[in-house]
């Protein structure tokens, strides 16, 4: 093919090299076309006539190039109105009671799809104004980008939080745990031994409960103490609400006891529940059958209690796991190394201490593709109609929880219906950088696919060569 200085060097005598970059191209090819048959018809001969030839061959090449990436332009044109649409009718428009989760690469739009959604549902769902939006992210620059997008949409009463600070309580991170440590944190096991844990620190004994009233004494079998904690159990409450209730029934069965033994003995009764209530020795023994403490206090006791944790974690743990979960209490619980995965641990903890949280209409969450089955719970608890909406990319995941599907993870996000509505066309990351990223994804195995670019530029394939001849395995 003639070499662009020859072409060049001709037609800027006519046209100049400028105007065959124009949108205007086919214009000038004409033009230039009928310039050199001109300089043919008029006898030029030797290296004129190759030059010439060679100019016009140039031309039509150039022409043809042109034309196919014309057609390139009009088929992505084509991919990118189709996609819009599906996005708008399955995604942004899909129904208020489920999971929709975005997967898509870099550069794929997923979190303007995300923010259209949460806009769409909160002008069309007055419920949803009512009860609010979380956007939840694992660090401040989506939540900065959330910040400037959201109101450009009319939407501004949307609340936003970083992932590690859905936990509300005092610790803060001040350690790392090794990754096989972050995966048993993690797990939804943890929360059947956190649950079993608590549930050990409920309990009397063999002792009969004896209460003092002055020279009177108030005996209560260690049976009937034992009755009355199963039946505080039995109620559908939190453990602190379990608590309060059963501080009520005991006092209201010692009252009861003691009004019959005075009755028995001929004497006046000398005190009800409220006197009861107050006694040092009754709430000695509450605290011994139904102990109180923070989700701090709870979780530094039984990470540092071996025999504890073995206890609870009997038939659902393995041992190599459960020993994973064993940590020397710090001296104090300010100074105790907590980590990340602890603060869903403990964030565990407090629901089941308290069921306290502030709830949602609707959460979106990005990069959704790390979260551990206990950030999936955390979030749960935060939303729950089960309307959420899902960003991210499983080839993305980096930590632990590394998934094939992302069915995975949404069975512990809701139990409503979940839906997943892959992108695939990238509007950011050039064409080759992703042609790069898609050879690296058969090694990951899967059924993992990239997106295709529509930015498809001369330079930008030179650097995708280069990248590949540099890393690619093959």
């Amino acid at each position: 093919m003639p070499s662009k200085d020859t072409f060049y060097l001709i037609a800027s005598s006519e046209i100049g090299e400028e105007a065959l970059k124009t949108p205007e191209f086919g214009k000038v090819r004409a033009v230039l076309n009928r310039w050199l048959d001109k300089q043919l018809a008029e006898g030029q001969k030797g290296d004129n006539v190759l030059q010439i030839n060679a100019a016009k061959a140039a031309v039509d090449a150039l022409a043809a190039r042109l034309e196919v990436e014309r057609q390139q332009v009009e088929v992505a044109r084509r991919q990118v109105a189709l996609e819009q649409t599906n996005i708008d009718n399955a995604v942004i428009r899909a129904p208020f009671d489920r999971v929709v989760v975005v997967d898509g690469g870099p550069g794929t739009g997923k979190s303007v799809v995300g923010l259209h959604r949460a806009a769409w549902l909160a002008f069309n769902h007055e419920s949803l104004r009512r009860d609010g939006v979380l956007v939840v992210a694992p660090s401040t620059a989506f939540l900065t980008y959330v910040s400037g997008v959201l109101p450009s949409l009319d939407v501004t009463d949307v609340d936003q939080v970083e992932l590690q600070r859905l936990y509300a309580g005092e610790a803060d991170i001040r350690g790392t745990d090794d990754p096989e440590t972050t995966r048993v944190k993690g797990s939804p096991v943890m929360a059947e031994i956190l649950q079993v844990a608590l549930a050990q620190r409920i309990g009397w004994g063999v002792d009969d409960l004896v209460l003092g009233l002055g020279a009177d004494r108030v005996r209560l079998p260690a049976s009937m103490v034992e009755a009355v904690i199963e039946e505080a159990r039995g109620r559908d409450l939190s453990y602190l609400d379990g608590r309060d209730l059963l501080r009520s029934l005991l006092a209201r069965r010692a009252a009861e006891v003691h009004r019959a033994d005075q009755e028995e003995a001929g004497r006046p009764a000398r005190a009800n529940e409220a006197t009861i209530r107050r006694l040092s020795a009754f709430a000695n023994a509450i605290d011994r059958m139904w102990p109180s403490f923070t989700p701090e206090e709870f979780l530094r006791s039984f990470f540092g209690t071996q025999a504890w944790l073995v206890a609870a974690a009997e038939g659902l743990m393995s041992p190599v796991d459960r020993a994973r979960l064993f940590r020397p209490s710090a001296p104090s619980i300010g100074e105790e190394p907590w980590t990340e995965a602890d603060l869903f641990c403990l964030d565990e903890v407090a629901h089941m201490l308290t069921r306290d949280v502030v709830a949602y209409g609707h959460l979106v969450v990005d990069e959704a593709q790390d979260l551990s089955p206990m950030q999936a719970r955390a979030l749960r608890r935060r939303c729950p109609s089960g309307s959420l909406t899902i960003l991210g990319d499983l080839a993305q995941a980096t930590g632990v929880w590394l998934r094939e599907d992302w069915q995975e993870l949404t069975e512990h996000l809701s139990d409503a219906q979940s839906v997943v509505q892959s992108l695939s066309i990238g509007y950011r990351v050039p064409a080759p950088v992703l042609e790069l990223a898609a050879a690296q994804l058969s090694l990951a195995g899967g059924r993992l696919q990239a997106p295709n670019s529509i930015r498809e530029r001369s330079e930008e394939r030179r650097v995708g060569k280069e990248c590949r001849s540099r890393w690619s395995p093959y």
